[in-house]
């Protein structure tokens, strides 16, 4: 893998709900040729979005609900 990040304030919208200030993180596979993804981190949660376009096996992932430890 090869990862390249920015910080911008960009969203990612999830089941989950819509996250703002993420944290986007783009990556290659096999320098490229095998595809490239990217990943959404949420400010005090955690990865909620990636999108993977790997050429053999493409595959997205998202945040489907998400609570606080505490909450009620």
């Amino acid at each position: 893998f090869t990862e390249t990040g920015e910080i911008q304030p960009i969203g990612a919208e999830t089941p989950a709900g819509r996250f703002t200030g993420c944290l986007r993180v783009g990556y290659l596979i096999a320098a490229g040729d095998g595809g490239s993804g990217e990943r959404f981190y949420a400010p005090g949660l955690g990865l909620v979005r990636e999108a993977c376009g790997e050429e053999s096996d493409p595959f997205e992932l998202v945040l489907t609900s998400a609570s606080r430890a505490g909450a009620r």
